[in-house]
């Protein structure tokens, strides 16, 4: 009998940091995330049916669909040790992992769109043989190439020692510039390694890549920014 109460005790404990883990899923979600009222309303709906099937669950399995009052003394336990112990670790971890991820993808989009739409465009001018197939290889290349480099003067953050009054970062500036350096000594003294034709027979076409790239690198960012 004694035996059995300590088990059920232990399950109902590990039922209380299940809940705690559980609350604080939806809390994760309403720092991370905007939610109109309605959503946090079914949201919350939608957390005391949960607890409910996982403490149903529980009872039934355990216990036989008995409740003693035990079990409801070792739920707070388990809520308890979760909110006092972990529960501050796990909100600030997901919450900046979250706002991570949401960064990155926030950055990335604009920069993937517009490699897709360079890339869509260069195999349409491939097929209606405006340029050269042999070239066509090598300009996928040098687009992805250009859209990484844009990709990269979003993600390289500003140095926050820096005391200037100019509209951007000398920091961020320097580091694009030795990137373009390399991106270009790869185009040139090493482009055998990439199967990458001389610049001079697809120049033109470069810099037509080069100016579309980043039209629709700025305009798509300031879409982004304003959704």
């Amino acid at each position: 009998m004694v035996t059995n109460q300590v088990f059920l005790s232990f399950i109902f404990i590990v039922n209380g940091i299940v809940i705690g883990l559980l609350f604080d899923f939806f809390r994760i979600l309403r720092k991370t995330f905007k939610t109109k009222d309605i959503v946090t309303y079914i949201q919350d709906i939608l957390f005391w049916i949960l607890t409910g099937i996982i403490l149903l669950y529980s009872i039934f399995t355990f216990n036989n669909g008995e409740i003693r009052l035990f079990m409801f003394l070792a739920i707070m336990i388990g809520i308890s040790i979760y909110m006092l112990i972990f529960s501050s670790y796990i909100i600030k971890i997901n919450v900046t992992m979250i706002n991570l991820i949401k960064n990155i993808i926030s950055k990335a989009l604009p920069t993937g769109l517009t490699a897709v739409i360079n890339i869509f465009s260069l195999a349409l001018l491939k097929k209606y043989s405006i340029i050269a197939e042999e070239y066509f290889s090598s300009l996928c290349v040098i687009s992805t190439g250009i859209c990484g480099l844009m990709l990269l003067l979003t993600f390289i953050p500003t140095k926050k020692s820096e005391d200037t009054k100019l509209p951007f970062s000398i920091y961020r500036l320097v580091l694009e510039i030795i990137m373009i350096l390399i991106f270009v000594i790869g185009l040139t003294v090493f482009r055998f390694f990439f199967n990458i034709v001389p610049l001079s027979n697809i120049s033109f076409t470069v810099i037509r890549i080069l100016i579309i790239s980043t039209i629709n690198f700025v305009i798509l960012n300031c879409k982004n920014k304003k959704v």
